[in-house]
């Protein structure tokens, strides 16, 4: 029984491709929950008559009668349906692609136990005619329905025993190979566990109880069974500190929610790596994460790769939509405008890094060093305007609203963890005798507070680990990092033109190398601030927002560094100023 035309299937082949090759086990689980069951295990099935072990998903829901069977297939014909909330229609899609040899659904209803299966033949997606006797007039006899081969419903019987209902889904794949084994099984559970921020709603009433069969050296086909947890979970069970807080911004509205998590290694003694969650930013729509990863971290206020490795974001966009299609999320501005290709990192970065929570902030303080910047009257010489370019940056001020700065300086009272004793007056305000809660580390006549700020660029020389983890990004091969969201520029320590520099001062000065460095470095430091300036001043000479990012890319920059020919008596009259106050 052909079901499909060439036309058709193609378009539906392509849709699956573009979903991925592990989006079958996201529809199979939304399918369980949605369809009366609340139990589902992943695994492999051998098939002793090909030799292949055979990716199985088995439930605990409905079952399907050999009608419903039908009509499950029935409904992929349907090319205007779309795809809205069919996520059975999903599930076909997504795995038809990968598995044109066919998808097996051996399923046991009320009305007994049945198989069918789906396969792709010569550009048409059809369902397989099994053939099962002999008629007396000696032609075969076909079949579309069948009953399931034996141990193919094994993990239905293990989910709702002899008398349950349920379905096990088996892939064969090019009809070759194994579609699962170790490597296979660690995806699946991996995936799982990354893809759902919180298991969907059952409608049994009780929460849906997922597991992976893994493999070990005892067991060949890996039937043990491991409990998948989700993202959340995850996340929650070992977060040293986490949180969730509302945002506003021009084109959306929704809420944040926070994680500092111990790095992989920390979490290694004590969490299986197939769910243990992993750092970045992302989001969440319908209890399932998107776009999980640790590249756009910068846009959200944090340039260290150190501190990227244990800071998760995960924005809730108020009216975002999944696009179950293809995997993302169409999200819909204030003023109603789609945008589904379009995620706004940028400006929810920016709204996270005004509000960075604390725990967040303290591990970038750890890292962040003395400021290295130009004076206010140098940047007022490049750009008048420069105030209006940068973007307002989270900085400690005295709360008396004295100078700007970033850290714990001279002048910025800081708050003390430990209340002053009875009995003692220090000068704060409030009654003798009485405990108060705050306490002045350093000189000024009040606690300092965050405030936003716009403040001139700083420069910080680090390891080069520091700027990027991928070895192959552009700001890991030029050193190079301009943070807009902390008005943090981020130099490698290794840099040739920084380093060349010092070795050349130090020879001909004849200084100790820590001087020399740090002269060089202050000096460098300033050019690339006074870089940063220039390159927001030329707004004004008819440069569009996209060529002054180009101008403060990672190779812009480090062609600034290789030209800066002229900064020697920079750092000559930098190097006398500090050897004359040491």
């Amino acid at each position: 029984m052909k079901v499909g035309e060439k036309g058709f299937a193609n378009l539906v082949l392509k849709e699956g491709k573009q979903m991925g090759p592990l989006q079958w086990a996201r529809e199979f689980t939304k399918n369980v929950a949605e369809n009366g069951g609340d139990k589902v295990i992943f695994d492999g099935w051998l098939d002793t008559d090909t030799g292949q072990t055979l990716a199985r998903v088995s439930d605990n829901a409905k079952g399907l009668t050999p009608a419903e069977m039908k009509r499950y297939v029935a409904t992929m014909l349907d090319s205007g349906q779309g795809y809205g909330n069919n996520f059975g229609w999903g599930s076909r899609v997504s795995t038809l692609a990968y598995n044109p040899a066919g998808v097996n659904y051996a399923s046991r209803s009320a009305n007994g136990d049945n198989l069918m299966r789906i396969l792709v033949d010569n550009g048409v997606i059809g369902v397989y005619d099994w053939e099962i006797d002999v008629n007396e007039n000696g032609t075969v006899k076909q079949a579309e329905i069948v009953d399931p081969f034996p141990g193919q419903l094994a993990m239905v019987d293990k989910l709702a025993g002899k008398n349950g209902t349920g379905t096990a889904i088996l892939l064969e794949g090019d009809g070759k190979t194994d579609t699962w084994d170790s490597s296979i099984s660690y995806r699946v559970a991996k995936f799982l566990a990354g893809r759902f921020y919180e298991w969907p709603s059952t409608s049994t009433g009780n929460p849906l109880d997922v597991k992976v069969a893994v493999f070990n050296n005892s067991r060949r086909y890996g039937h043990q069974l491991k409990v998948v947890k989700p993202y959340g979970e995850q996340m929650a069970s070992i977060a040293t500190a986490m949180g969730e807080f509302k945002f506003d911004t021009k084109n959306h509205s929704g809420s944040f929610v926070w994680a500092v998590i111990p790095t992989a290694s920390e979490q290694s003694a004590t969490i299986n790596g197939r769910s243990r969650p992993a750092p970045g930013s992302g989001f969440i729509v319908d209890g399932e994460i998107f776009s999980l990863s640790k590249d756009h971290l910068s846009d959200f206020g944090i340039p260290f790769a150190s501190v990227k490795r244990q800071v998760v974001i995960l924005a809730k966009v108020d009216g975002a939509e999944m696009n179950p299609g293809r995997g993302n999320i169409v999200f819909t501005t204030k003023t109603g405008e789609e945008t589904p290709s379009f995620a706004p990192w940028k400006e929810l970065g920016e709204a996270f890094a005004q509000a960075m929570p604390d725990a967040i902030q303290a591990l970038l303080d750890e890292r962040r060093g003395d400021a290295t910047s130009i004076d206010a009257a140098i940047a007022s010489a490049l750009d008048p305007n420069w105030k209006k370019r940068l973007k307002p940056v989270m900085v400690k001020v005295n709360a008396e609203d004295g100078p700007s700065g970033v850290g714990s300086s001279t002048g910025d009272a800081q708050v003390s963890k430990d209340p002053i004793p009875e009995g003692q007056d220090k000068g704060n305000s409030g009654k003798s005798g009485a405990k108060r809660p705050v306490r002045r580390s350093n000189s000024g006549n009040s606690a300092s507070k965050e405030v936003l700020r716009t403040v001139l660029p700083s420069v910080r020389f680090v390891p080069r680990s520091e700027i990027s983890e991928d070895d192959s990004s552009d700001e890991w091969a030029f050193g190079v990092a301009w943070n807009e969201a902390q008005g943090l520029l981020l130099v490698a320590d290794d840099i040739v033109p920084v380093t060349r520099a010092i070795s050349n001062f130090q020879i001909d000065t004849g200084d100790s190398v820590e001087i020399v460095q740090q002269a060089v470095q202050a000096a460098y430091g300033m050019e690339l601030a006074a870089t940063i300036i220039d390159a927001k001043g030329s707004e004004d000479w008819g440069l569009k927002p996209s060529m002054i990012e180009q101008a403060l890319s990672p190779a812009s920059l480090f062609a600034k560094l290789l030209g800066a020919q002229s900064i020697d008596t920079l750092i000559r009259n930098t190097l006398r100023a500090i050897k004359a106050s040491a």
